[in-house]
């Protein structure tokens, strides 16, 4: 039996889809707020991008898990990557590559 596809024009439910519904579901242990997550931020990413340090495991999950934080993160690399003669794109992928596991 077919299932009939919502009309993303008139349906009131979100268009989730898979992926959102598995970071949902991700495990978050060990448990990071988005405050410590931020307050670690410009450490943790410098540290990666001159290679003297990689994520906290508490810093990694949470980035997996929490998309807000992951853009931030993603947005500071790519501003200050070409400070150390990096890529922007390279240390993007790097770091998602890192999050992701």
């Amino acid at each position: 039996m077919m299932r009939e596809q919502p009309n993303p024009e008139t349906s009131t439910t979100p268009p989730w889809g898979d992926p959102v519904i598995r970071e949902l579901m991700l495990d978050t242990d060990p448990y990071q707020s988005c405050d410590d997550c931020f307050d670690q931020m410009d450490e943790m990413i410098e540290a990666f991008i001159t290679g003297t340090s990689t994520f906290s495991e508490a810093f990694r999950v949470h980035l997996r898990g929490c998309r807000a934080c992951c853009e931030e993160a993603l947005s500071l690399a790519e501003i200050i990557a070409p400070e150390y003669g990096k890529n922007p794109d390279t240390v993007g992928t790097e770091i998602q590559q890192l999050v992701r596991g």
